[in-house]
């Protein structure tokens, strides 16, 4: 079986989790086998935002710096300091990544329903096709448990790839269902370690990818909203509730675009 493999579309949240039990079929695994992950274009790779460019104000950084990665985390560390408790590095790292620093985690979910969600939601990318990953756990995790926060190892110098049971840093983390997966190499895209194996420092079998087809998004947020999988759960703040409100409000009342007849583009609330 290949380390990575894509799947069929995805038209429905009832299609999406019989898939879900055909990559992890029951006499095979357990329940708790597989990871989720959306992402709201298809051709996106499985990459931390750290080796990621940053982009503002018309400028660009290059891909993967470890100065940078060690800047970001310090600076946030000296900024958020009268506004939280004294984190460990380990923590303010699930901190950082939940509040938008660029960091070498990728976030995953055990619920497919929030993994669909963050697949169709961004409104920019609705003409694109979107994507919902996955990967099985390896079965030797079950034998054990890795404790990524008693961990000895320089937090830049842990080999492989490991899954992180976060502790609950945000409110965000049990709301999304969130775990996290950390790599040796950030700026490497992480289906392509298909060659590592399962070992002590490597917790993944495999990897699939379904496609989220571009004209279901709407449909399927309209869906989701029905099984309270919405911004305002996902995200249980001030803002997320805000931003919750608007959105559900356009989901039940709002018309395609297509239909206004204004030859100037309307404004926004922003």
């Amino acid at each position: 079986m290949p380390f990575f493999k894509e799947l069929r579309e995805i038209a429905s949240i009832a299609q999406l989790l019989e898939e879900v039990e055909t990559v992890i079929p029951p006499q095979d695994y357990r329940f708790d086998s597989i990871y989720l992950r959306g992402q709201a274009f298809y051709d996106w790779t499985l990459r931390p935002t750290i080796a990621r460019p940053l982009e503002y104000a018309g400028l660009r950084t290059d891909g993967y710096d470890k100065n940078r990665e060690l800047y970001l985390l310090h600076r946030f560390r000296r900024y958020v300091r009268p506004l939280v408790e004294d984190f460990a590095e380990k923590e303010l790292l699930l901190l950082a990544r939940h509040h938008g620093i660029p960091v070498r985690l990728l976030d995953w979910t055990k619920s497919p329903l929030v993994a669909l969600y963050f697949a169709c939601v961004e409104d920019r990318w609705l003409g694109e096709d979107g994507a919902v990953w996955a990967f099985v756990r390896c079965q030797h995790q079950h034998d054990y448990f890795y404790d990524f926060f008693t961990d000895p190892r320089p937090l830049f110098d842990l080999p492989g790839v490991k899954i992180i049971y976060a502790p609950y840093v945000s409110l965000r983390i049990p709301a999304q269902s969130a775990n996290f997966t950390i790599q040796q190499h950030p700026d490497r895209d992480l289906e392509t370690y298909g060659t590592a194996g399962c070992g002590k420092d490597f917790d993944i079998e495999r990897i699939v990818k379904w496609r989220i087809p571009k004209h279901r998004k709407t449909d399927l947020l309209q869906a989701l909203e029905r099984c309270g999988v919405n911004e305002k759960t996902m995200f249980p703040d001030l803002d997320g509730i805000a931003r919750g409100i608007n959105r559900t409000e356009v989901l039940q009342t709002g018309r395609p675009k297509s239909t206004t007849n204004s030859k100037t583009p309307p404004r926004t609330c922003s």
